[in-house]
């Protein structure tokens, strides 16, 4: 595969990575059931294997091992390490009272790998570093919780509630580490001082009640707590509180709507910006998955049969993100969708469908060009990253029952379409360079299928398709106008971008039904 193997900024390059790997999974269950309930045991267990541990490419620019200029002859990096990993669980179920029914499941994991570590270097005209150990031995304990109730209590009221926990449990034994080789050229200070084994308890729970307002009306109210403690990160804790409102017109024979109101609040305690600052980041970055954000969302679906051979669908929905504490990095994103639907069916040998729908995304990001001293703290130098993304698709289908006898036909085709942008923007006052603007990126595939089987027996069906493919992209990151040539400026590539194409597919099969 074409992987990318660099001796740094000015010096790119990308090779052909060999792959000779296996994956041998072993699983086994026993379960009991009967009218009140049942219990299941199962055991899982995978073993990977990789031939190739480790890759050594040559660096174009180099040709004798050195400390300066443009360093060593040769890179070299770890590949995936051969692991195992074995899982134990146990789920039971039992029905309860009020038309209730509890659900529990309890597993137990080890991933284990213990592959050799490499040195720091594969550049012969730096000493060797020792290593602390030499090998891995790294070790994660996982557990996994999953509780559920739901009852019934009343022809009107419904009930529903669910607990998870996920306890990811690294146990790999801290490797020291004082200096390390940057870009296997020159020797540096570790500013950790050796590897943080990081690991993660999750905790979800969700509650949903549902109460019948009137004949074709319910009301239901929801509550979820998402709360996650980390090791080794600048929030110790995230916890988000999320509260939900709907309403649902359902049992009408000739409509049924659901309208759906999501607010949620994520906030973070225990937060060290001195890790921050350790590795040379600005103190108010907030990484995306973890810093503080509030959540609002809003969806409705509307389905309308006018007659038992009609049916209309439509769909709309907004949302955004806002992260009010984040000067660098994400600081909020937005969504809205909306689709139309229709299927028919006039008769038994025939039924067709359409769906259309529109999305879009935006989102802005903060960043600061700077290197360290004066520039690190200069607000002139902020610039930000306005994206946004649209994106159509066109269903249509066809189902053909018996048009001649003993026939079957599936005729489908599929459109989809987006563009992407992203515009570079500049604060009053920047000293930065203006931006070349980049074009939008354009991705479209259209996809037909034409499915078609005949029944000699009731048992016995023969089939042929036929696929059809095409697709056009733009895109100025892997565009052949970008990548014009494989020898770029500080950069050595294999060539591969991005490519039109048109594909034709057909195959035959035979089936027997019984």
């Amino acid at each position: 595969m074409p992987w990318g193997a660099s001796f740094g900024f000015n010096n790119a390059v990308e090779v052909a990575l060999p792959i000779d790997q296996r994956t041998t999974d072993l699983n086994a269950l026993a379960e009991w059931g009967g009218p009140r309930g049942s219990l299941r045991v199962q055991y899982d267990g995978s073993w990977f294997t990789n031939e190739i541990p480790s890759l050594v490419w040559d660096n174009p620019l180099s040709f004798t091992d050195k400390t300066s200029g443009n360093g060593s002859s040769q890179g070299r990096m770890a590949l995936w390490p051969d692991s195992t990993m074995h899982a134990v669980g146990v789920t039971g179920t039992i029905r309860l009272p009020a038309r209730g029914r509890a659900t529990a499941y309890a597993s137990v994991g080890s991933w284990r790998q213990d592959a050799d570590l490499l040195p720091f270097t594969i550049n012969t005209a730096i000493p060797a570093i020792p290593l602390a150990r030499q090998s891995a031995e790294a070790e994660a304990r996982v557990t996994a919780l999953n509780f559920s109730y739901t009852a019934r209590p009343t022809s009107r009221t419904w009930f529903s509630t669910r607990y998870r926990r996920y306890d990811f449990d690294n146990r790999t034994p801290r490797l020291r580490v004082d200096d390390y080789v940057r870009f296997d050229q020159t020797v540096q200070a570790s500013a950790l001082g050796g590897t943080e084994a990081l690991g993660y308890t999750r905790n979800f729970f969700d509650a949903d009640a549902s109460y019948d307002v009137a004949s074709f009306a319910a009301l239901r109210v929801g509550y979820g707590l998402e709360d996650v403690a980390r090791a080794f990160r600048v929030f110790e804790t995230t916890a988000e509180h999320t509260v939900r409102v709907s309403i649902d017109s359902t049992g009408n024979q000739y409509a049924t709507v659901r309208g759906v109101y999501e607010h949620g609040v994520r906030t973070g305690s225990g937060l060290d910006e001195e890790v921050l600052d350790e590795v040379g980041e600005q103190l108010s970055l907030r990484q995306f998955d973890i810093s503080d954000r509030t959540r609002d969302r809003v969806s409705a679906i509307v389905q309308v049969t006018p007659s038992g051979a009609l049916g209309i669908n439509a769909s709309v929905g907004v949302g955004r993100d806002e992260r009010p504490d984040a000067r660098f990095g994400l600081e909020h994103a937005a969504t809205r969708f909306y689709s139309l639907g229709a299927d028919v069916a006039p008769g038994d040998r025939l039924s067709a469908g359409f769906t259309w729908g529109f999305d879009r995304y935006t989102s802005l990001q903060r960043s600061r060009q700077a290197d360290p001293g004066p520039q690190f703290n200069d607000p002139t130098r902020d610039w930000e990253t306005d994206a946004a993304e649209r994106a159509h698709y066109v269903s249509a289908r066809l189902h053909l029952t018996r048009p001649i006898p003993g026939t079957d036909v599936r005729i489908e085709y599929d459109f989809n379409r987006s563009w992407s942008r992203y515009l570079y923007l500049l604060p009053p006052g920047s000293t930065l360079a203006a931006p070349e603007q980049l074009p939008e990126v354009v991705h479209e595939l259209h996809r037909a299928t034409v499915d078609a089987r005949y029944f000699f027996t009731r048992n016995i069906a023969a089939g042929l398709t036929y696929w059809f493919d095409r697709y056009e992209v733009d895109d100025f990151a892997f565009g052949a106008a970008t990548l014009s040539r494989i020898d770029l400026p500080g950069a050595l590539l294999l060539g591969a971008v991005w490519r039109p194409y048109t594909a034709h597919t057909v195959w035959g099969r035979v089936s027997y039904f019984w």
